[in-house]
C-alpha cells in the first residue's frame, strides 16, 4: 500500500495539476466541464487504488462470496453519494461524491479484512491520510479560489511528494543497481 501511494501521489497530483489541458489537448473543449468532476475523482482514485490492494487481499482470505458485500456496499454508496452530491453542489458535487463513496469503501473493506486478523499499521494509515491531502490539494485550492488558479498549489505540493517518493524509495540506489554498479553504503 505505501509503495502504491509512494509511486501514485505525485502523479495524481500533477494530473489535477494539468488536467484542464490534458481533457482539452485529448478531447475537445466540449469536454472542459468534466474537470469539475475529474479533479475530484482522480483524488479518489488514490483510496481505489489502496482499496484494491485490500480488496485482494480479501479474495485470497475469504474467497469470492466475502468479497460480494463490500463491493455491493461500494457500489450502492457511489451511485447514492454521486447522486447526493450532484442535487446538493452541483456537477462537481459527483466527484465529491465519489470520493466519499471510496473512502467508505476502504473503510468496509478494511473492517471486512479485520475478521482475518487484519490492522493497519500507524505508519500506513497516516501516509494513506498524507498522501489522500496531498491528492485533495488542488481540487480543494481550486473550490477555494474559485478559479483555475488554485491548481497551483499542486506544483509545490507534486515536488514535495516527489521528493519524499525519491528519498523513502532511494530511487538512486535503485537506479545504480539496475544499471550493475556497485553501491557503497
Amino acid at each position: 500500500i505505501r509503495l502504491i501511494l509512494h509511486l501514485a501521489a505525485p502523479v495524481v497530483i500533477a494530473l489535477n495539476v494539468v488536467l484542464p489541458i490534458v481533457v482539452v489537448v485529448l478531447f475537445s473543449r466540449e469536454f472542459a466541464p468534466t474537470v469539475d468532476i475529474l479533479e475530484w475523482q482522480i483524488a479518489g482514485d488514490l483510496l481505489r487504488f489502496v482499496a484494491s490492494v485490500l480488496a485482494t487481499a480479501l479474495l485470497v482470505k475469504a474467497g469470492s462470496v466475502a468479497r460480494l458485500a463490500p463491493e455491493i456496499a461500494g457500489a450502492i454508496s457511489l451511485v447514492g453519494l454521486s447522486l447526493v452530491g450532484l442535487s446538493a453542489l452541483g456537477l462537481w458535487g459527483v466527484g465529491l461524491g465519489y470520493v466519499a463513496s471510496y473512502v467508505f469503501y476502504l473503510a468496509v473493506m478494511t473492517l471486512a479484512l479485520s475478521r482475518y486478523g487484519y490492522r493497519p499499521s500507524g505508519a500506513t494509515v497516516r501516509h494513506v491520510g498524507v498522501a489522500f491531502a496531498g491528492a485533495l490539494s488542488v481540487p480543494i485550492a481550486v473550490q477555494i479560489v474559485g478559479s483555475w488558479h488554485g491548481r497551483l498549489v499542486g506544483i509545490p505540493v507534486a515536488l514535495a511528494f516527489a521528493a519524499w517518493t525519491v528519498k523513502s524509495l532511494d530511487v538512486r540506489r535503485l537506479l545504480l543497481e539496475a544499471m550493475g554498479r556497485t553501491v557503497r553504503t
